[in-house]
């Protein structure tokens, strides 16, 4: 079965060096992977009312921090003070921090003040189920920010074209489930 049309997309730009100039980065990131991106906004619009999107990543510098970020703010009544404007749904094509290959991964992040990391790691240690949370002393964003991840999945280049679907659909899914999870905790508060 071939690969799917975004899956080869993600795979080749996967394959580029993250610290391309602006203009070739708008021309083989930025405008070929503005489909794939337009379908993930509508598709959590409809599926997850709970998510607010964000601006879109946009690079102005070669030292790009990934080839192209996708952010929808989580809101929630419930959600502690300290996670009301920082807790994001998230797409993330490249990271400058990965050593070896480059990978596309989502799910929830949270950033903020250090004193305050546990109140959202409790949060999302409690709706894990098998994502990978990275822990505090992983990420960090300098001086006074601490940030926290929870990942459902990870692929390298190689990894998305051996799917056998569609990448969308799957990213869709897993944000929609962590949103939901997160939703139920947080009502049960």
């Amino acid at each position: 079965m071939p690969a799917h049309t975004d899956n080869i997309l993600i795979a080749d730009i996967l394959e580029k060096n993250l610290e391309m100039p602006v203009d070739t980065w708008v021309q083989e990131v930025r405008q070929p992977l503005m489909p794939f991106v337009r379908f993930l906004q509508a598709a959590i619009k409809k599926a997850a009312p709970g998510l607010r999107q964000s601006a879109l990543y946009n690079s102005r510098t070669t030292q790009r921090q990934c080839f192209m970020q996708v952010r929808w703010r989580y809101m929630h009544d419930k959600l502690p003070p300290i996670a009301q404007t920082t807790m994001s749904a998230f797409v993330r094509i490249g990271d400058y921090q990965e050593e070896g290959p480059q990978s596309v991964f989502w799910g929830l992040n949270w950033w903020g003040n250090p004193k305050d990391v546990m109140t959202v790691f409790h949060l999302f240690e409690r709706i894990k189920n098998g994502c990978q949370l990275l822990l505090p002393d992983r990420c960090t964003r300098g001086a006074g920010v601490q940030g926290i991840f929870l990942l459902p999945k990870k692929y390298t280049a190689q990894q998305v074209l051996s799917l056998d679907h569609d990448i969308k659909e799957e990213i869709v899914e897993d944000l929609v489930r962590l949103t939901e999870a997160m939703t139920r905790v947080l009502e049960e508060m």
